[in-house]
C-alpha cells in the first residue's frame, strides 16, 4: 500500500557502485491524494541486499491460491489482481525464476517453502493452467506462445532442479507438456517457423492472415526461455533447433540495420514494422539471445550448425552494442530506446533486462568485458535508484501491446500493482548476475 496513489523521490546522496556505498532518499508518500508520511531511509546497493529487499516485497504484494470454505482453491485478490504480483503469467514467471536464481545464489533458503505454496496452489486451482498441466490435460492455445502458458512452467523446472528430481515427477511432467505441446506445438507461425500471432495489439490499419502474421518482440524469449534450458539439460536437439530458429527469425523481422535496435512488432502480411522501438521488447530480445548462447555452450552437440550459431552470436553482440549506445546518462534506458524526449520516460524493467543480459554475456565470453563492463556498472546504479525503502520497484511499464504511436507508449502507466505483469522480476536477474560476475 506504500504506492497507493503515488510517490516522489529526492536523491540526496548518489551511490558509488564499486565502493558499495549506500544511497539516501527522502521519500514522500501520497495515499489517496494526501501527504501521509515523509521519512528518510537507507537503501542498499549491493546485489544480495537488493535481491532480498525486492524479493521480500514481492512476497508481501502477493498471495498463493488458497482453499476456500467449499474446498475449492482460488487466488486471493491482492491489490485488485488475483494472487497479486506473483500471479500465473509471464510477469509472475520472471519473478518466480528470479526468486529461484536469487535463493540459489544468495542462500535465501527461507524462500523455497514460500515458492512451494504458489506452485502447489496453482496445480489445485482450476482457474490456473497448472491445474490441467499437472493432470496431463491440454487447453486451447492462447493468443501468444509465452504470455500465459509457455513461460510460467519454468518455475516448476526450477523446483525440480533444486530438488534433484529432473528424471520424472509432476514438476517435470508440467515442464515437458509445456515444451512439447504449447511451444513446439505452437500453431501460429510464419512459413520459416517463426512464432507469430493473429492479433496486432493496438496497431491501427494492420490485419493478420488466418495463420497469424504478427511478430511481437516479446515472444522470442517468452516462447524459448524454457526450452533453451531444457535443451541443454536433457540434450534434446529438437528443442535446441527451435531456440536457434526463433532467434534468427525474430532478428530478421524486427532488427533495424541502421541502429541495431528492434521494433516492437512486424506484420508479415504486408512487410510493415510498427512505429516504435519499445524498450522492453528489446529487453526480452536480449534475454532470449543470452539464453540461447548459454544453451549452445552447455550442449554444443545440439547446435551443430556453425553458421546459425555465429548468426545468434552476432545478433547478440549487435543488439548489446546498440543498447550501450542508447543508454541514458544516469544508467537507465528510455521507454522508447531511440527517443530521449521528456515523454519517453526512463524504464526500469528494460534496464534490469539489459544489465542482466549484458553481464551474462560478459561472463559467458560472448561480450568483451573491456567494452561493456562500464555499461553494466552504470546500469546497476540507475537500476538501484528506482527501488524504494520497502523494496517497491518503481518505473516499470505495465504490460503493453503494440501501440499506434510514440505518444501512446509515453502514456503507459507504471504503478507498482501492474509492474508484476510488466517485468519487475528482472531486477532479481540483474542482482544475481552482478554477484556471479563479481562486479561488487
Amino acid at each position: 500500500g506504500l504506492l497507493a496513489a503515488g510517490h516522489s523521490l529526492n536523491n540526496e546522496t548518489e551511490s558509488n557502485l564499486l565502493a558499495g556505498r549506500m544511497r539516501t532518499f527522502t521519500l514522500r508518500v501520497l495515499v489517496c491524494g494526501l501527504l501521509a508520511a515523509e521519512a528518510t531511509a537507507t537503501i542498499p546497493s549491493d546485489p544480495r541486499s537488493v535481491a532480498r529487499l525486492v524479493g521480500d516485497a514481492f512476497f508481501k504484494s502477493s498471495a498463493p491460491p488458497k482453499k476456500g470454505a467449499l474446498g475449492v482453491f482460488s487466488c486471493p485478490i491482492i491489490n485488485g489482481r488475483p494472487c497479486g504480483m506473483m500471479a500465473w503469467g509471464y510477469g509472475g514467471a520472471l519473478i518466480m525464476d528470479g526468486m529461484y536464481e536469487s535463493a540459489k545464489q544468495f542462500g535465501f533458503d527461507d524462500w523455497y517453502p514460500k515458492l512451494d505454496e504458489y506452485l502447489n496452489g496453482f496445480i489445485q486451482d482450476k482457474e490456473s493452467p497448472g491445474y490441467y498441466m499437472a493432470r496431463n490435460q491440454t487447453q486451447p492455445y492462447d493468443t501468444a506462445v509465452g504470455d500465459f502458458k509457455g513461460l510460467y512452467p519454468i518455475a516448476y523446472l526450477n523446483r525440480a532442479i533444486h530438488a534433484g528430481k529432473t528424471s520424472g515427477g509432476q514438476d517435470m511432467d508440467i515442464a515437458w507438456l509445456t515444451a512439447n505441446h504449447y511451444i513446439i506445438g505452437w500453431p501460429h507461425r510464419l512459413p520459416d517457423g517463426t512464432f507469430s500471432r493473429t492479433v496486432g495489439g493496438d496497431w491501427p490499419g494492420e490485419k493478420s492472415t488466418p495463420q497469424g502474421s504478427f511478430v511481437w518482440g516479446d515472444d522470442q524469449t517468452m516462447g524459448t526461455m524454457l526450452i533453451a534450458r531444457m535443451a541443454a539439460l536433457f540434450k534434446d536437439p529438437k528443442l535446441a533447433a527451435e531456440v536457434t530458429r526463433q532467434q534468427i527469425g525474430f532478428a530478421e523481422r524486427l532488427r533495424d540495420p541502421h541502429d541495431g535496435l528492434n521494433f516492437h512488432g512486424y506484420n508479415d502480411a504486408d512487410g510493415h514494422v510498427s512505429c516504435c522501438k519499445w524498450s522492453r521488447a528489446n529487453g526480452w530480445g536480449m534475454l532470449g539471445h543470452i539464453e540461447a548462447i548459454q544453451s549452445q555452450q552447455a550442449y554444443p552437440d545440439g547446435y551443430p550448425n556453425a553458421t546459425a550459431n555465429a548468426a545468434v552470436a552476432t545478433i547478440f553482440t549487435q543488439h548489446a552494442s546498440a543498447a550501450k549506445a542508447s543508454q541514458a546518462p544516469d544508467g537507465r534506458w528510455h521507454q522508447l530506446l531511440n527517443d530521449s524526449s521528456p515523454g519517453s520516460f526512463l524504464e526500469t524493467s528494460t534496464t534490469a533486462m539489459f544489465v542482466s543480459a549484458i553481464a551474462r554475456g560478459i561472463r559467458f565470453g560472448a561480450l568483451e568485458k573491456s567494452k561493456f563492463s562500464d555499461t553494466v556498472a552504470l546500469g546497476w546504479t540507475g537500476l538501484v535508484s528506482t527501488i524504494l525503502p520497502n523494496g517497491t520497484v518503481t518505473g516499470v511499464c505495465c504490460g503493453t501491446g503494440i501501440q499506434p504511436s510514440a505518444e501512446a507508449y509515453y502514456e503507459r502507466p507504471t504503478f507498482y500493482g501492474c509492474s508484476g505483469p510488466g517485468g519487475a522480476g528482472a531486477v532479481l536477474y540483474a542482482a544475481t548476475e552482478l554477484a556471479k560476475g563479481g562486479y561488487l
